[in-house]
């Protein structure tokens, strides 16, 4: 434990990391009972369970936090939402758990999960491995500095992918012996989610200065570099890369998954090692861009073995890069020429106006507009 403390940046603080370790087995045991949850299609009962964790923080972290429990508030928050998680999810279906073990089951999951737990490793090495190589070479100031913006793009983005990624894998787990249902099914969901996360992750980029004064304040000017490049590149890779991933787990076949992660850090250490040397800026706008080296093999892969076009997992959603990269130069060359927050603020509204404008006027994605006002006011 403290050993790992010092490898992140946190010397001193072992104890905390191991207590939090009780995480592992708690998620484990949710993980199972969520998965059955996932397959039967019961997403209303998978959220009940999403504002327990959402919930169970706020009442526990911030009167700790008010009482002067300093980061114990927050682990206290994460493993009671955990606690939580499994007790619900135990009663609600406590007469499919039973205890029992069997070798010839075993062996057919290991077949299957062994590759998966690679792939989970390999995906928390790749996001991980930059923190380690900061904590080596500069200070604690811009371990945060650069993990905080981070942390914001990457909740920004699981709004939309916890709620649909589950439910992609779910869909193409079904179909997934019929190529052009799979291969609808895909392309279908990508559009939807690049609709809103490409316009999210460009908006991010130009007005990133003005997000990080808005959420951590003016201290944090640097980190403005941070957000938006990482947001811009997180929009692109969680609808390509990211997507592409679920299609190998649904095939079956995590090695995929596994070994594009592998290939992804073969570049990516020694680019984020080198580029360290020389600036922080330099180094945050080349971990950014390297993202992409792992899109290309992962397009590979997709043509190679799973016999999908690559090059449609780009046009698909191109007329969305497109629009939205007209619309964020718009905004970006008119951003400067008031310093006001009335005039950041109309920038935007205009980004949004413009984008929706323009996408209706084609009627292939007006089709899609129109479908989803009507669906959002029948369930309002």
């Amino acid at each position: 434990r403290d050993e790992l403390a010092v490898l992140v940046g946190n010397d001193g603080l072992g104890i905390p990391l191991a207590i939090m370790g009780a995480m592992i087995p708690l998620s484990a045991f949710s993980s199972v009972q969520m998965a059955l949850y996932r397959r039967d299609f019961n997403f209303k009962f998978l959220l009940n369970i999403r504002l327990i964790t959402i919930l169970t923080p706020i009442l526990i972290s911030i009167p700790m936090a008010l009482m002067g429990y300093d980061y114990w508030s927050l682990i206290a928050g994460i493993l009671g939402a955990q606690l939580f998680t499994a007790l619900v999810l135990l009663k609600s279906r406590k007469n499919q758990i039973h205890l029992f073990f069997s070798s010839r089951v075993f062996m057919n999951m290991f077949s299957y999960s062994a590759w998966s737990l690679a792939e989970a490793f390999s995906i928390w090495l790749t996001a991980w491995v930059d923190t380690f190589i900061i904590s080596r070479f500069l200070d604690a100031y811009y371990l945060g500095i650069y993990k905080m913006p981070m942390a914001i793009v990457t909740t920004v983005m699981a709004m939309a992918t916890s709620s649909l990624a589950p439910v992609l894998f779910a869909a193409l787990s079904r179909v997934q012996q019929d190529e052009q249902a799979f291969s609808n099914t895909f392309f279908t969901f990508q559009r939807y989610m690049a609709l809103f996360l490409v316009p999210i992750g460009i908006g991010l980029f130009v007005f990133q200065d003005f997000v990080v004064d808005l959420l951590l304040g003016p201290q944090w000017k640097l980190a403005g570099i941070v957000l938006g490049s990482w947001a811009l590149s997180s929009a692109i890779m969680t609808v390509t890369a990211n997507l592409i991933s679920e299609v190998f787990r649904a095939k079956g076949v995590p090695n995929l998954s596994f070994w594009t992660q592998i290939l992804h850090l073969v570049v990516l250490i020694p680019v984020i090692y080198i580029c360290i040397q020389y600036d922080f800026s330099t180094f945050v706008y080349a971990r950014s861009i390297v993202r992409m080296e792992m899109l290309m093999v992962a397009m590979i892969f997709l043509a190679l073995f799973i016999h999908m076009s690559a090059l449609r997992v780009i046009t698909n959603i191109g007329v969305y890069l497109i629009t939205a990269s007209i619309v964020g130069a718009l905004a970006y060359s008119i951003l400067h020429l008031y310093d006001a927050v009335w005039w950041t603020i109309a920038c935007m509204i205009l980004c949004v106006v413009l984008y929706v404008v323009i996408l209706y006027l084609i009627p292939s994605e007006r089709t899609i507009i129109t479908s989803g006002v009507d669906k959002l006011l029948s369930k309002v």
